[in-house]
């Protein structure tokens, strides 16, 4: 019984955890390419590159959706 109280309590806290986690935003940046690297490298996170065109319907529709997610 005790079992299964833990398994059920360990399979919330897993979901629980797994939410939270997955509330974070892509934060996106302007600049030139040598201080995004440095900000990067100091802050210990990978770059990550946005191609967008103004007339790309997929651009478009990655902006509204995707990366609102």
């Amino acid at each position: 019984m005790k079992f299964k109280h833990l398994l059920v309590l360990c399979a919330v806290f897993a979901v629980l955890t797994n939410t939270i986690a997955q509330n974070k935003s892509i934060q996106f940046e302007e600049g030139d390419w040598n201080s995004i690297v440095a900000k990067a490298q100091s802050a210990n996170k990978p770059i990550f590159v946005d191609a967008y065109a103004v007339w790309c319907g997929p651009c478009k529709w990655m902006s509204a959706t995707v990366f609102t997610n």
